[in-house]
């Protein structure tokens, strides 16, 4: 345990001191502000919530895929696992405490998209339990993506484009019915059809959001134990 929170404690500080970081993590909070404001509510047409889906769904699908890739990558490129491991922390240790640090980063941004969409009640444990859902997705991705970078340009340059389809098909899919009903098995899609209309019935975007986690972690675990973190 102890181990776990030095690591979590390490990558705090880490990310603390990233601005750029920061940015990402408050930045689309903050255009779907903008767009709420500036355009939705003026509109009778447009529900308020729409651009807080499509933004939180963006920002779950685009931010954290390539981070937890270029985390693992880069401290397995550095060798700063094989200094972990020789003060005595285990990989699944590391794993761990990466995940809870990005998973609580993650949820504080979390909670400003609800504040914005005045979710309360049962509607903001749905909102909480869809966005932790597809968060949970894009760091076992993420992390799947980091265990068989062997640098962090060759992470970034997979998780890119991953991370670009999962975060820009929910806005896609509102203009284009091809593109909705191909991608609507995506986790982003039912995160961000949830967020823009909590009144529906939450019972099949939250399964779907459910399967997709699955995958993922099955994913992961299958990679994990072929390659395990290389480099230690």
């Amino acid at each position: 345990m102890n181990n776990i929170k030095a690591i979590m404690y390490r990558q705090s500080l880490v990310f603390m001191k990233d601005k750029s970081f920061l940015i990402q993590f408050f930045m689309f909070p903050m255009l779907a502000f903008v767009m709420t404001e500036f355009v939705a509510r003026p509109d009778d047409y447009l529900p308020d919530t729409l651009f807080i889906g499509m933004f939180a769904a963006m920002f779950a699908g685009m931010i954290l895929i390539p981070t937890t890739a270029g985390i693992i990558a880069g401290d397995k490129e550095t060798k700063g696992l094989r200094l972990l491991v020789m003060s005595g922390v285990r990989p699944v240790q590391y794993l761990i405490g990466i995940t809870a640090v990005l998973l609580a980063f993650a949820i504080i941004t979390s909670l400003v998209f609800m504040l914005m969409a005045g979710a309360a009640g049962s509607e903001a444990v749905i909102f909480l339990a869809a966005m932790v859902t597809s968060i949970l997705c894009s760091i076992f991705l993420g992390a799947s993506l980091g265990l068989i970078a062997k640098s962090v340009q060759s992470a970034t340059a997979v998780a890119l484009p991953v991370a670009m389809v999962l975060g820009i098909t929910p806005m896609l899919g509102m203009f284009n019915d091809t593109v909705n009903t191909i991608f609507r098995p995506l986790y982003t899609m039912q995160t961000s059809r949830l967020i823009e209309d909590l009144s529906i019935s939450p019972t099949e975007p939250l399964l779907i959001l459910a399967g997709n986690m699955v995958v993922f972690i099955a994913l992961f675990l299958l990679l994990y134990a072929r390659k395990g973190l290389q480099g230690l």
